[in-house]
């Protein structure tokens, strides 16, 4: 050890077992910061699940609360809905309600972060009979939002700036399934 003031250099059975002692006590500091840190990552895993666990949960309750609203025209099931939550809970919503119910068109549109968001899903069977394409359905339909998008025949994802274009884009959506 060395400093400006004074110099310290282990060279005799006392002055080792000091030295010894000092850097054992300073591996004990480190050792009880180093269970703290861990202590404290334990415990943001834990909330992490347990927000992940009320998330799901969250995206189970809006799911019930959409389906209600489905709306049954001419052997169709129309959802046009703003529910302002992330992309991701959009396409889980979305993928949830396409394995429950038949015939459906749903647009689920919303803010999230300061941009507009729209998912589109359709199923197998309008597809099919009415040859819906979500992905060309939503790009034209995400103009309203001034933003774009793409996907699937079956599923499409549009993002946007113009978060009061959101109302319009589902007008312009029900326009073009008549």
């Amino acid at each position: 050890i060395t400093s400006n003031d004074f110099q310290y250099e282990p060279n005799d059975k006392t002055d080792k077992y000091i030295w010894r002692y000092l850097s054992s006590a300073n591996l004990i500091q480190v050792n009880a910061f180093e269970n703290e840190i861990n202590l404290g990552l334990r415990a943001i895993n834990r909330l992490n699940k347990i927000s992940d666990a009320l998330s799901k949960k969250r995206v189970v309750l809006i799911k019930e609360k959409l389906k209600s609203k489905i709306v049954t025209k001419e052997d169709c099931n129309y959802l046009f809905e703003r529910v302002d939550i992330d992309g991701a809970s959009q396409k889980e919503i979305a993928f949830a309600l396409k394995r429950e119910v038949s015939d459906l068109f749903a647009l689920i549109g919303g803010e999230f972060n300061g941009k507009a968001i729209l998912t589109l899903v359709i199923s197998d069977e309008l597809i099919e009979s009415k040859s819906f394409n979500a992905a060309i359905l939503l790009k034209d339909i995400a103009k309203e939002i001034k933003g774009g998008g793409g996907g699937q025949p079956f599923f499409a994802t549009a993002g946007g700036t113009y978060i009061d274009g959101l109302p319009q884009a589902f007008i312009k959506a029900k326009e073009l399934v008549g």
